[in-house]
């Protein structure tokens, strides 16, 4: 990325990106176990019915020029939720309009994380920044601090039982709690947490193990109590302007676009840091075993999934099923220009700066890119991770990555 192309704040170091992508609406729409708003379900069912596509997209209000794109935009980048794709997508925009990236002023791009965020975690820039969208413990006030007046705060969620369940994966021998037991023992810890898990103080990472969003989000995650769950709710309600839903990536994309005055070009994306495979299948048995241990983030997904509908239906539930099937088009448009041969493994990808970090015992893929694209700029960034990213950044302004 060159220098003059996007002036960004680093001070960063490496660390693993997080995120999975869920871009077809279609297989997940009736295999998910969504609450989802009885008109609305039935009027997307009604249009499937009809099944008339129109070739074009409605404009938004960006595109038929009614509106700004906003350029301040906080993003709260919550684990193993596709947030690194909605990360990648930020970023991209960020270099392509000269804006300014605050990144955290040590060795590691996340930004003092397991620490409440404060405004002293960003490192210094001549000018204000206009985009966070690295991990972070939230923290309103500190982060009003960095931000300027009137930016678009935004965050995401992913369905609780598909969440833990990755999360156990992936995190499983940097969360303490979680290593106790073998990868494919999940069952067997939710059966016996009062063993497995010793608190908020133990070890690595132990907050992955109960109530992660609710920890991300600045809450404590221990606390259950119903009164303390829906205050922070109302506060979430307060402070984001959109919460996005993994589950339905298309939809929360384009919402996004919405909400930023975007074009539908801005918000085109490649699903990363995803795994290859699972070591548990999620049984009916399972699923209620996680949502009832983890309360919190099990009752906030509740609640956005509901709005999240509202707000699909104040797009239109029509146009949003036609924006949908142009955006999914488009992707894949995009990633046969882009990409040579799909998702793979890192022993499969060729440039060793394209290689994702691999958590031990799970495999994670990610992309060749075709020799015809080497020179193309979008492709480029598009297949660029969250950690080659940094080092760039870091090389533009000049700052020891080592």
């Amino acid at each position: 990325m060159a220098a003059n192309k996007c002036r960004i704040i680093v001070f960063a170091g490496l660390a693993f990106s997080s995120g999975i992508f869920v871009g077809s609406y279609w297989r997940l729409r009736y295999q998910s176990s969504m609450i989802i708003p009885k008109n609305t379900e039935e009027k997307y069912i009604r249009n499937e019915q009809v099944g008339t596509i129109p070739k074009r997209y409605s404009p938004s209000k960006s595109e038929s020029g009614t509106c700004t794109p906003q350029k301040n935009i906080m993003f709260l980048k919550t684990h193993k939720t596709a947030s690194s794709a909605v990360q990648n997508v930020l970023l991209r925009y960020a270099d392509k309009n000269n804006l300014v990236v605050g990144l955290s002023n040590i060795h590691d791009i996340r930004f003092h994380y397991g620490s409440k965020f404060m405004e002293s975690y960003v490192a210094k820039s001549k000018e204000p920044i206009n985009i966070l969208c690295h991990h972070m413990v939230f923290n309103p006030p500190e982060v009003k601090k960095v931000m300027p007046p009137g930016s678009t705060y935004v965050s995401i969620l992913r369905e609780p039982t598909a969440l833990f369940e990755s999360m156990f994966d992936y995190f499983h021998y940097d969360s303490t709690p979680f290593k106790r037991v073998k990868m494919d023992q999940l069952e067997y810890w939710l059966d016996h947490t009062d063993i497995f898990f010793k608190g908020r103080r133990d070890g690595g990472f132990p907050w992955f193990a109960k109530n992660a969003i609710f920890f991300d989000m600045g809450y404590d995650n221990l606390n259950e109590n119903d009164i303390y769950i829906q205050s922070a709710i109302v506060e979430m309600e307060e402070t984001f302007h959109l919460v996005m839903l993994a589950d339905y990536f298309s939809e929360s994309m384009l919402l996004l676009k919405e909400l930023l005055c975007w074009s539908m070009d801005d918000i085109l994306v490649l699903k990363t840091n995803a795994r290859t495979s699972t070591h548990t299948q999620l049984t009916d048995s399972i699923k209620t075993k996680i949502r009832k241990w983890n309360k919190a983030d099990s009752t906030i997904y509740d609640h956005f999934n509901r709005t999240f509908w509202k707000k699909v239906e104040e797009y239109g539930i029509d146009r949003m099923k036609e924006d949908v099937k142009i955006l999914d088009e488009m992707n894949a448009k995009l990633a046969d220009r882009c990409v040579d041969g799909g998702a793979v493994t890192n022993d499969k990808i060729k440039e060793r700066s394209n290689k994702v970090y691999n958590p031990k015992g799970v495999k994670m893929e990610g992309y060749n890119i075709k020799d015809s694209a080497k020179d193309d700029k979008l492709c480029v960034n598009l297949i660029k991770g969250e950690i080659q990213w940094t080092r760039e950044m870091m090389a533009a302004a000049k700052i020891d990555s080592s």
